[in-house]
């Protein structure tokens, strides 16, 4: 069982592999519509949320394409994101990251912040580097100052922190 902070969030730890079909599943994804986890999420909405529009314009996007991955991987961080703002409301529960601390470290929920193009949530410290280097949504950024202003305040907003400090 993972441990939990003082507050009831589970820290950030390494999970287990899950094992299906004679292969090694590493990380789960929380899917957008119905707010479950699951291990293989394409496969889920294409079943259980072909009518919704953003999975239709998905499907017709050519398999294997920069364009398709880049739309799948926003649907699953924007799913991630709600999880995770449900779990900050709740104080409880395990928090979703894009790139998980090595085994046998833990690193506290408070570490991490939403990217705002992307819906990634990354350790502070990477914040600038995956602003220039990695964002999906490559555009061009003023200040990554600002930015990583608008990433804390998504997290405040959720914490029920009035922004006006």
């Amino acid at each position: 069982m993972p441990k939990q902070s003082q507050h009831g969030i589970v820290l950030v730890t390494t999970d287990p592999t899950y094992k299906a079909e004679g292969k090694a599943f590493k990380k789960t994804s929380w899917c957008l519509f119905c707010n479950e986890e699951f291990i293989k999420l394409p496969r889920h909405l294409q079943t259980a949320h072909k009518q919704e529009a953003e999975v239709e314009a998905l499907m017709k996007l050519p398999k294997r394409s920069k364009e398709k991955d880049h739309a799948l991987a926003l649907l699953k961080n924007r799913g991630n994101y709600h999880h995770n703002m449900e779990v900050v409301k709740k104080g409880s529960g395990l928090f979703m990251v894009t790139r998980r601390p090595p085994p046998g470290q833990q690193i506290s929920h408070d570490d991490y912040v939403p990217c705002p193009q992307c819906f990634e949530f990354l350790q502070k410290q990477m914040f600038k580097r995956h602003v220039k280097e990695g964002c999906q949504k490559k555009k061009e950024f003023n200040s990554t100052r600002k930015l990583r202003q608008e990433a804390e305040s998504m997290m405040l907003e959720y914490r029920g922190i009035s922004q006006e400090m």
